[in-house]
C-alpha cells in the first residue's frame, strides 16, 4: 500500500465511489477528479474537499486535487518511521534527504515531496531517483531545507512495493 492510497480512500468517500479519481500525471497536484461525470456533478465536493484540507482547483473539466498547507504539516509529522531501502541507490538518496536532519514540516518543499508522492505510488523507483537526484543536489548546493519527509515516503513506499512484487 503506498502513501497515496490513505488519501486515495478518503478522497472516494468525498467525490462518490463512480467518480473518476486518478494520480495526477502532470505533477501539478496529487490527484485529478473529472468534473463532467455524472457522480463528481455535485456542486459541494469542492466544499468537502477543503473542509477535509485539500486544496480544490478547476480546469477543463477537472478538478485538481492537493494537501493543503495545513494538511500537509499534519501528514508530515504523522509519518511512520521504516528501515532504508536495500537498494544502495535508494538509501544514499534517502541518507542525502535526511542530511540536514529533521527539518520542520512547513519548511519543507511542497512539490518535491509531491513527486516523491507519485513516483512512489507508480512504483517508478529509477524514475524517482533519477529525476529527484539532481534537484536534492541543487537544493543541498543552496542550502535550502530539504524535504526529509520523502525519506520515510520512499522507506515506507518501497518495503511495501517490495513485499507486494514478492506475492
Amino acid at each position: 500500500m503506498s502513501t497515496l492510497d490513505t488519501f486515495r480512500t478518503e478522497l472516494r468517500a468525498l467525490v462518490g465511489p463512480r467518480a473518476f479519481l486518478h494520480r495526477d500525471r502532470t505533477g501539478c497536484a496529487l490527484f485529478v477528479c473529472s468534473i463532467k461525470h455524472p457522480a463528481a456533478a455535485d456542486d459541494t465536493v469542492p466544499e468537502k474537499l477543503q473542509a477535509a484540507g485539500y486544496l480544490v482547483s478547476s480546469e477543463q473539466d477537472l478538478w485538481h486535487i492537493d494537501l493543503s498547507p495545513n494538511r500537509r504539516v499534519r501528514w508530515m509529522h504523522s509519518l511512520p518511521t521504516a528501515p532504508l531501502p536495500e537498494e544502495e541507490h535508494l538509501r544514499s538518496f534517502c541518507r542525502s534527504l535526511l542530511s540536514q536532519g529533521d527539518v520542520p514540516p512547513e519548511l519543507q518543499p511542497w512539490e518535491f515531496l509531491r513527486r516523491t508522492l507519485l513516483y512512489a505510488d507508480e512504483g517508478a523507483w529509477e524514475q524517482l531517483y533519477q529525476s529527484l537526484s539532481a534537484e536534492l543536489a541543487v537544493l543541498k548546493r543552496s542550502n535550502a531545507p530539504l524535504p526529509s519527509s520523502a525519506a520515510a515516503v520512499i522507506a515506507n513506499d518501497y518495503a511495501a512495493w517490495k513485499e507486494k512484487s514478492l506475492c
